[in-house]
């Protein structure tokens, strides 16, 4: 655990090998030097590792801000407590090891803002609270362990709610890949899916894995579906 009063820099790379990252960089939650200060800085393009659980917290001024590409990787959860800006592509890797035990979880009304870079984030399930926007970038959701993706009303092991989906600002949109298993959509409208402007495709092509609309009728403004096994 790294606890700062006024802002932690990193112009290197950071790791745990055994157990949790823990960066609270504003530690009395009060403003102390405006506009640089109580924030998270990650200088040129960066990797930060946790071999457990990591969490990232910086309350005032800017939140967590990164210059270049950057990479978050942990193997069990991952919370952003505050708003997350980019210069580069992103890489958000939780459950790293894969097994089903890592949710990325991003505080209400924080924001995750990769600046029109293309996006990449892999977790068991994802808790979108705040928002996430890649601009005119690509984003890559996708599910660590191979299970289920539900997306609006649909209850599966990794969900998008309605609300969830409406909080998206992107570019080409993948839900999905090789490895993922079957997706449901129910119910998604046009207002919860109109912030992805680019392509959305829905990948299901792991072996025997399908996809299915049902229940409430769902709009998107592109979409590709894609399965194995109808």
């Amino acid at each position: 655990t790294a606890k700062a009063d006024d802002g932690i820099s990193l112009l290197v790379d950071l790791s745990t090998d055994t157990g949790d990252m823990n960066l609270e960089a504003d530690n009395d939650n009060a403003v102390d030097t405006v506009g640089t200060g109580d924030r998270i800085f990650l200088s040129g393009s960066r990797t930060l590792t946790s071999a457990a659980n990591m969490t990232l917290d910086a309350t005032s001024n800017t939140g967590i801000e990164a210059d270049s590409t950057l990479v978050l990787s942990s193997v069990g959860n991952l919370n952003i407590n505050d708003n997350l800006t980019t210069d580069g592509v992103t890489t958000i890797d939780v459950d790293s090891d894969d097994n089903g035990v890592g949710n990325l979880t991003l505080a209400t009304s924080m924001t995750i803002d990769t600046q029109n870079s293309a996006a990449t984030i892999t977790a068991n399930d994802i808790i979108l609270d705040g928002s996430l926007s890649t601009g005119t970038g690509a984003l890559n959701l996708l599910v660590s362990d191979g299970g289920e993706i539900g997306l609006g009303d649909a209850d599966k092991d990794y969900d998008l709610s309605k609300a969830e989906l409406s909080r998206i600002t992107s570019g080409a949109t993948q839900i999905g890949d090789v490895t993922s298993g079957s997706i449901t959509v129910d119910n998604v409208s046009a207002s919860d899916s109109d912030g992805i402007s680019g392509m959305l495709t829905l990948d299901a092509t792991k072996n025997n894995s399908n996809i299915v609309f049902e229940t409430a009728a769902s709009t998107f403004t592109s979409l590709t579906a894609k399965a194995d096994d109808g």
